[in-house]
């Protein structure tokens, strides 16, 4: 697996992820990765980019496996995860998606 140093180089990053409580800018803050596993941890930053709420940011600490980064439809199932926490939750979480997320 190949580590990510930077966080702007997660293709994550500068993503927006539209949901029903507006759009949401992703922003990758920081990236660890798992010295006994292929999952990498994720620091995440949302900013709503809604007229309604523009100060709103929610923090967002996500564990995946490493190689899903890689892969652009392992990418769109990560961001729909993204979005659903958004919808459902309120302030700052979790999101544990360190098991293939195509196996779910």
């Amino acid at each position: 697996m190949a580590t990510l140093v930077h966080p702007q180089q997660n293709p994550l990053d500068l993503n927006v992820v539209g949901t029903r409580k507006g759009p949401w800018l992703i922003r990758v803050n920081a990236v660890m990765a798992e010295e006994e596993s292929e999952n990498v941890s994720l620091q995440l930053v949302l900013h709503s980019l809604d007229e309604e709420h523009p100060a709103e940011t929610r923090r967002l600490y996500a564990v995946l496996p490493g190689s899903d980064l890689e892969i652009p439809q392992q990418r769109v199932l990560i961001a729909d995860h993204i979005r659903k926490w958004i919808e459902h939750t309120e302030g700052n979480g979790f999101l544990d998606l360190g098991s293939r997320l195509s196996s779910g």
